[in-house]
C-alpha cells in the first residue's frame, strides 16, 4: 500500500500542470539485487526528432547488505523519433538524488535504450521499454525493464466539439512528397485578381434590401478586412482574431446573414454545391475535413480558385487546385460547399 500511495503522489505532481502527456511507469532493474522503481513523468512533446520528458523516480530492493534501500531522484528522459504515433524510439537519461538504506548518499544515474510505443490514442498511450543503466551507488551496471502508461493533453487530443482546426506548423520542405503540405504554408500575395473585384457599398434601394452580388461583395469585403488577423481558437473577431468559423459567422453576420458558430453546423447551411469549380461562386462557403467526412474547417470562396480562411498563419487567401504543390494540400481534404446567399 506505501508503494501504491507513493505511486500516485509521484503521478500527482506533474498531474496538475498544463501537460501534454503525463505517464507513469513501473519497472525491474535487473543487475545483482534486482531494484523496483516507479516513475512519473511530464512528456514535453516538441513535434521534432528530439522530445524531452522531466521526472520523478522511486527505487526499492535488496542492498549488498541484505536490508532494504531505497532511492528518490529527479532528472530529464530525451526520446528519439518517438512522435504521437504507435511505434519505436529512443530513450535516454540522467536521474539524480538521495538514497537510504545502503544507498545513504547522493546517487547518479544514466540510461540508454530503446523504447515501442504499443498503443498510442488522442487520449492515451502505453509503451514498453528496455535499457542499460548505470547506477553509481554500488557502482551497479546492467538492463532494465518496463511499462509506462501515459494520459495525453493538448495537441494529442482530438478538436474539441466546436470542431475547429488548430494551428499547425507550415512544412518546411517545398519538395515534400505527395503535395503534402501543412495548412497556410504560402497564403495567395496581393493584389487581388481583377475578377475579385468588389462591388462598391452604395446604399441599399428603397426597400431596404441589397441585391445578392452586393451582398456577397460585402461580405467578401469584410472578410478582407480581417486579413493578417491572428487564429485564436474560438474566436469571433472580439478577441482580436478569428478561427475559420467564426470568421465566416463575422463576415456574414456584419451584414445581416446569420450563421451557425461551428464548421460542422456552417456545413449545413443554405444548399449543397456540386463540388468543381466551376460550380462555385464567390461567397459559397468552403467545407473541409482532416480525414473522413467530418466536417472541421471551412473558407469562403472569393473567386478564381482562391478562398480565404482563418489558419495557422492567421487570416489569410489560399488557392483551391491539384495542380499547385501549395494548394493541393486544402483541394485533397475539399468536401464541399454550401451557398447561403442567392
Amino acid at each position: 500500500m506505501r508503494r501504491l500511495g507513493l505511486a500516485a503522489l509521484l503521478l500527482a505532481t506533474p498531474a496538475a500542470l498544463s501537460a501534454q502527456e503525463v505517464g507513469i511507469g513501473l519497472g525491474r532493474f535487473l543487475e545483482g539485487n534486482d531494484l523496483t522503481y516507479f516513475r512519473a513523468d511530464l512528456f514535453l512533446s516538441s513535434h521534432n526528432v528530439l522530445d524531452l520528458a522531466p521526472l520523478v523516480e522511486y527505487r526499492t530492493g535488496e542492498g549488498n547488505q541484505d536490508e532494504t534501500v531505497r532511492f528518490f531522484g529527479a532528472g530529464v528522459d530525451v526520446s528519439l523519433f518517438r512522435g504521437a504515433n504507435a511505434g519505436p524510439y529512443g530513450i535516454g537519461g540522467l536521474v539524480g538524488g538521495l538514497g537510504s538504506g545502503d544507498g545513504d548518499t547522493f546517487w547518479g544515474s544514466w540510461s540508454a535504450g530503446v523504447g515501442w510505443q504499443v498503443i498510442a490514442t488522442p487520449a492515451i498511450s502505453f509503451s514498453a521499454e528496455g535499457r542499460y543503466r548505470g547506477i553509481s551507488q554500488d557502482s551497479r551496471n546492467g538492463w532494465e525493464i518496463g511499462l509506462r502508461f501515459g494520459i495525453r493533453y493538448g495537441p494529442f487530443k482530438e478538436p474539441p466539439p466546436s470542431d475547429q482546426v488548430p494551428p499547425v506548423r507550415p512544412a518546411a520542405d517545398p519538395a515534400a512528397p505527395d503535395g503534402q503540405f501543412e495548412p497556410g504554408v504560402r497564403p495567395v500575395d496581393e493584389p487581388r485578381s481583377p475578377s475579385l473585384a468588389v462591388p462598391p457599398l452604395a446604399a441599399p434601394p428603397a426597400g431596404g434590401t441589397v441585391p445578392p452580388v452586393e451582398l456577397v461583395g460585402r461580405v467578401i469585403e469584410t472578410a478582407r478586412d480581417a486579413m493578417g488577423q491572428p487564429y485564436r481558437w474560438g474566436g469571433d473577431g472580439d478577441d482580436g482574431g478569428f478561427d475559420c468559423s467564426g470568421l465566416i459567422q463575422y463576415a456574414y453576420g456584419e451584414h445581416g446573414v446569420s450563421l451557425p458558430r461551428t464548421s460542422r453546423d456552417q456545413a449545413r447551411e443554405g444548399r449543397a454545391v456540386g463540388k468543381s469549380l466551376e460550380a462555385l461562386r464567390p461567397g459559397d462557403i468552403l467545407t473541409f475535413a482532416r480525414s473522413g467526412n467530418t466536417i472541421s474547417h471551412v473558407g469562403l470562396y472569393l473567386g478564381d480558385g482562391q478562398f480565404i480562411h482563418s489558419a495557422s498563419r492567421g487570416v489569410q487567401v489560399s488557392v483551391l487546385s491539384d495542380d499547385d504543390p501549395y494548394g493541393r494540400w486544402w483541394f485533397k481534404r475539399w468536401k464541399g460547399a454550401r451557398r447561403v446567399v442567392e
